[in-house]
């Protein structure tokens, strides 16, 4: 998956894409429920108790190109890993697997890839609205780990989200994004917004700095699982 999009990106690179985007992130969270088999599987929270996340580093990357003056395609690649070392309170069932209460390891991936069709609809005294469509990939896995156990579910699926972002010119350099991906339906949720401030420094350069969270789940019989994610951002900004 990550040759086919490290390829894709440098196919972009030279023919569409007209602007780079890197966003890198401390991300915290402050919900991270988890129970499977859904229906079955014990819950438990790896963002509460006594558990301690390992990684609070993130990043993301966009390419977009612009298709004609009111549309564009963009693609992102936002890989998302961290792991969880804590106390299971309680004898907890994992997708099947028994685990005693005490010392336990949580690995946690949730990278994402998307490919989305923005549209302007909006463009007066200095702010531009768009919205969108957009497809994504999810490739989720959950580990738990204790002792010499370890159990795994992994879930790699399609999902459709709708886009909206909106950019503000309050002087020359300066200018505030709102960049939202998601949608709410009866199988679950997934929403991912931003909000930045941006400062031209040279031509075609910009910096920015912001917050961003996912937020997102499902609950159903296979599976049960609510995350909040914050995500205290810097990054640049390179119009190709």
């Amino acid at each position: 998956m990550k040759i086919i999009l490290i390829l894709l990106f440098i196919f972009c690179n030279q023919i569409y894409a007209n602007e780079l985007r890197l966003e890198t992130s401390v991300m915290d969270f402050t919900r991270n429920e988890i129970a499977i088999p859904g229906d079955s599987g014990n819950l438990f929270n790896t963002a509460k108790d006594n558990w301690k996340q390992q990684n609070g580093f993130n990043y993301r990357l966009y390419y977009s190109h612009k298709l004609d003056e009111k549309s564009q395609l963009r693609f992102l690649y936002a890989p998302l890993q961290t792991s969880f070392n804590g106390v299971f309170r309680n004898n907890t069932n994992f997708n099947g697997q028994n685990f005693n209460a005490g010392e336990a390891t949580v690995d946690y991936q949730f990278n994402s890839y998307r490919v989305s069709y923005h549209k302007e609809f909006f463009n007066q005294n200095n702010l531009v609205m768009n919205y969108g469509f957009v497809g994504k990939i999810r490739d989720a896995e959950i580990s738990v780990s204790q002792g010499n156990t370890t159990k795994t579910r992994k879930d790699l699926g399609f999902v459709p989200l709708l886009h909206f972002d909106s950019r503000y010119h309050f002087s020359e350099i300066n200018s505030i994004l709102l960049d939202v991906d998601g949608l709410v339906a009866p199988q679950g949720r997934a929403i991912d917004l931003g909000l930045f401030l941006e400062r031209t420094i040279i031509k075609n350069h910009k910096i920015f700095a912001g917050y961003r969270f996912l937020e997102g789940g499902a609950d159903n019989d296979k599976v049960k699982t609510f995350s909040f994610v914050n995500f205290y951002t810097i990054g640049l900004l390179i119009n190709l």
